[in-house]
């Protein structure tokens, strides 16, 4: 999973997490690093090297029906999350 976003300083920001989600019935479970990505390109820039990576904790996504999941960021926050089904 990966994101982009701006910090702070309005510098742009990666996070990625790379892991191998465990399956029980109908529940997904990914717990693994989450990885910030400082510098780099932004969205429709120009090729930009990053400055480095630092991890920023743990992230765990639980898919717990085939629509519906929840994000827990490694500051213990929950953002629950919909599958997006339309263009």
């Amino acid at each position: 999973m990966a994101f982009y976003l701006y910090g702070t300083d309005q510098r742009a920001v990666w996070y990625y997490a790379l892991g191998t989600p465990v399956i029980s019935g109908a529940t997904i479970v990914l717990t693994t690093a989450l990885t910030l990505v400082a510098g780099g390109q932004t969205l429709t820039g120009s090729r930009k090297a990053t400055t480095g990576t630092t991890t920023a904790g743990n992230v765990t996504v639980i898919f717990d029906t085939s629509t519906t999941g929840t994000l827990v960021l490694p500051n213990g926050r929950r953002v629950a999350l919909t599958r997006f089904t339309s263009f």
